[in-house]
């Protein structure tokens, strides 16, 4: 059986941001242009000038790419996957059978401070405050929204 759920991550500012880092990678672009321009007429400072506009350009994209992403949990042959959804690529972050995964209900907004504070191996991928868990997996914790289903499947141990 296939199950999916796929939350959007929105922040309040993070498609304006974006816009205005791929703004930045464009002038960098620009720059580069230009730098190689003037190098090539002879001023060698414009060389050092060239690589950091490209390597800034490609920082400022980097940036740019990584604000703005889903986060997909998914039900699969008996196996929970928990992955993050960029525009270009997925990575998957818990990828575990059901039976060895461990799942707590996060109620109240003290109980996610003191989760963000303890030092664990704890990758935070909450997009709302309702229907919050706590994942624990073999190698390190995702605290993540689910839905009942899904909770319910793994306290079974097993698809329902």
């Amino acid at each position: 059986m296939f199950y999916r759920l796929v939350f959007e991550k929105k922040l309040k500012y993070a498609s304006g941001l974006k816009i205005f880092l791929l703004i930045g990678g464009l002038l960098c672009d620009l720059a580069t242009v230009f730098s190689l321009i003037f190098s090539i007429l002879g001023n060698l400072w414009y060389i050092a000038i060239m690589f950091a506009s490209i390597l800034l350009g490609i920082i400022l994209r980097v940036f740019a790419l990584k604000l703005v992403y889903n986060v997909e949990c998914k039900l699969q042959n008996e196996k929970l996957i928990i992955s993050k959804i960029y525009p270009n690529k997925t990575k998957v972050v818990l990828s575990e059978d059901l039976e060895n995964i461990k799942i707590t209900p996060i109620d109240s907004k003290i109980e996610i401070d003191k989760i963000a504070t303890t030092p664990t191996n704890f990758i935070d991928l909450s997009v709302k405050v309702d229907e919050l868990y706590m994942v624990q997996g073999q190698k390190f914790n995702v605290l993540c929204n689910l839905d009942r289903y899904i909770y319910a499947s793994v306290l079974k141990g097993r698809e329902i």
